[in-house]
This record gives C-alpha cells, sequence and structure tokens, in this order.
C-alpha cells in the first residue's frame, strides 16, 4: 500500500508539474508573439521614419544639385566666351531668365494684344495699333499708301534703342515685321509695317510673335568736335576741333503732327575728309529743319 501510495502520489506530482510547465511556455509563447507584433509594428514605425529621413535627405539633395546645376551652368557660360567679364556674364544670365519669363509672360497674353504692351525685355512699348495713310518712309520710296498696319512704339528703357525689330501675327496667318532704328530713351516713333502691303483691319487678331533689339548707352553728338547748323532743307556742319575729322555724318529723323518720329528708318547726311576748322553745307531730300531732329553725328577721327 504504502509504494502504490507513494507511485501515485510521484504521478500526480509529475502531471501538476508538467502542466504547469506547459502553462508557463504557452504564456510565453504568447507574450513573444506580441512582442514580435510590437517588434513589427515597431520596424514599420521606424522604416516609416527612416523612409521619411531618406525622402528628406533626397529633398536635400536635389535642392543642392538644382544650385549646383545653376552654378554649373554659368561657368559654363563663362567657359564658352572667356572675353565677356563675370559682371557680364552675370547680367547676362539675369536678362536670359527675365527673357523667358517675359517671353513666357507675352505668349500667355498675347492673344488680343492690348496696348500698352511691353515687348519682353527690350524696352520697347507698343502704345497703339492702328493704320497709316501718306508717304511709305521705311524703304525710301516715298511711295503714297493709304491704311497700312502700323504701330506707335516708345523706348521706355534708359538707353537709346540702336535697332529694334517686332513680329506679330495676325490672325494667327500672317506675319507682320516692324523695323525701327534710332529711337532716343523715352521718344516715341509711328512705325509702318516693314512691307507697305499689309492693311490695318480694325477687329483683327494680334499676336506677340518675336523681337530683337540692340541698344546704347547714349547717341553721340561730338558738339566738342562739330558744330551743326539747319536752315531749310540745308545741314551746315563746322570742324571746331583742332584736327582733322575725316568723314562726318550727321543722323536726322523726322517728326510727325504730334511731334513724334514718323518711320522706323533713319536719314544721314555724309561729309566727306573734313579738314580742319572747315565748314561744309548739304542739301539734303528729306531734312526739314521745322520737321526734323538731329539724333547723333559720328565722326571718323
Amino acid at each position: 500500500m504504502n509504494k502504490k501510495l507513494i507511485i501515485g502520489i510521484v504521478v500526480v506530482l509529475v502531471l501538476g508539474l508538467g502542466g504547469w510547465k506547459i502553462w508557463t511556455n504557452s504564456s510565453g509563447g504568447d507574450a513573444e508573439e506580441k512582442q514580435t507584433t510590437t517588434d513589427v509594428a515597431e520596424d514599420k514605425v521606424s522604416n516609416k521614419d527612416t523612409e521619411k529621413k531618406d525622402t528628406e535627405k533626397l529633398e536635400e539633395n536635389s535642392s543642392d544639385d538644382s544650385v549646383d546645376n545653376i552654378d554649373m551652368n554659368e561657368s559654363t557660360g563663362s567657359e564658352k566666351d572667356s572675353n565677356v567679364n563675370t559682371s557680364q556674364d552675370e547680367t547676362t544670365n539675369r536678362n536670359d531668365l527675365d527673357n523667358k519669363e517675359n517671353t513666357n509672360s507675352n505668349i500667355l497674353s498675347s492673344i488680343n494684344i492690348k496696348t500698352p504692351y511691353n515687348v519682353s525685355v527690350t524696352g520697347m512699348q507698343i502704345s497703339k495699333i492702328d493704320g497709316f495713310s501718306g508717304t511709305f518712309v521705311e524703304d525710301g520710296s516715298d511711295k503714297k499708301v493709304r491704311n497700312i498696319l502700323s504701330l506707335e512704339v516708345k523706348n521706355t528703357a534708359k538707353k537709346d534703342l540702336q535697332y529694334g525689330e517686332i513680329k506679330l501675327k495676325i490672325n494667327d496667318k500672317k506675319i507682320a515685321v516692324f523695323k525701327l532704328t534710332n529711337l532716343p530713351a523715352g521718344k516715341t516713333v509711328k512705325v509702318i509695317e516693314s512691307t507697305g502691303s499689309i492693311p490695318y483691319n480694325f477687329g483683327d487678331n494680334y499676336k506677340y510673335e518675336d523681337a530683337t533689339y540692340a541698344t546704347v548707352d547714349e547717341f553721340p553728338m561730338n558738339k566738342n568736335k562739330v558744330k551743326v547748323i539747319a536752315k531749310d532743307s540745308s545741314i551746315t556742319i563746322e570742324n571746331i576741333s583742332n584736327k582733322n575729322l575725316g568723314t562726318i555724318y550727321v543722323y536726322y529723323k523726322n517728326l510727325d503732327k504730334s511731334g513724334n518720329y514718323l518711320g522706323g528708318i533713319t536719314y544721314r547726311a555724309k561729309f566727306d575728309d573734313v579738314k580742319e576748322g572747315e565748314t561744309l553745307s548739304q542739301n539734303t531730300k528729306h531734312f526739314s529743319s521745322s520737321n526734323s531732329k538731329v539724333i547723333m553725328v559720328d565722326t571718323e577721327n
């Protein structure tokens, strides 16, 4: 009996301890699964943080690359033309950016040009679009025309405009070209369509197409070398310098009734081999002391 009792007690104890051990492992398994699940969640959070940091790094690197690209572009521009100084390169780059921005702005707003209309960064401003009837001066033919397309263009820049060209597309079909020369800063010119063949029609649609321009700080007058005297259609020059001046050119433009310049064309009178102290006169075809203005005097020496 004693042996059987002892064996029974041992069996009960073994079974009891085994069951306790199994429960403990089960709880431990649950704990490990939860911990594993927590680890997965933390890994996801960690991965998100890592991705976020990586994204921020990529964005920062992208910004740095953009800056580097701009710097490289500017450096490349300088290397292409070693004769141009740095300040000129910087100005050119800024102008290029301004040109792109203004060109885009003009294209967007030029489906129907509304005056006054700034022609990109050229300094030229179209203040009026209308028709012109009278003497066609642009090609020197002086033929009579009626209701030809014309523009009133103002030089809004602080520099004198040496050459300007404006192209407009009419009704998305025909291109009209306007050419103007030697327009001083702040002045306005009535320029006629260059071929003299495109009529002005009220209601036509005008779109900005293209423009070209060249400027100088100021047109030379050489007043310390040459004295210019105008009378009727005659231009007289006097060499007041103490040397021979060679060839002298006197440039002039005509005016319309409103006092603005008429025509993109510029006329000139040429005086050859002007000696020291010499006075020379010349009758001209287009000059009038009451209706013309001398805008530039150029000398060979």
